[in-house]
């Protein structure tokens, strides 16, 4: 099961529900709204500058591969013992 824009918001508000998940496809088909929505994650004192910018999508793609190491030795050590 994957992530869902309307999950936890109740069924009475259907245009909560419409208009979230109208911002969540325009993030998905904006780059730079990602690297904004980055910036704000992991500099979150800093301007929306390219420096700025570049230093959030390098945190955020560290992050992931990062995350993606650890899981596989999770992983590895679940199924060799």
């Amino acid at each position: 099961m994957g992530w869902r824009a309307d999950a936890g918001i109740r069924a009475e508000n259907c245009h909560h529900r419409k208009k979230i998940n109208s911002k969540v496809t325009a993030l998905d088909n904006s780059d730079l709204a990602q690297l904004l929505a980055f910036r704000r994650k992991w500099l979150p004192g800093e301007p929306d500058d390219e420096n700025s910018l570049a230093q959030a999508a390098w945190l955020e793609k560290r992050y992931w591969e990062n995350m993606a190491a650890v899981m596989a030795s999770g992983v590895s050590k679940a199924f060799s013992g």
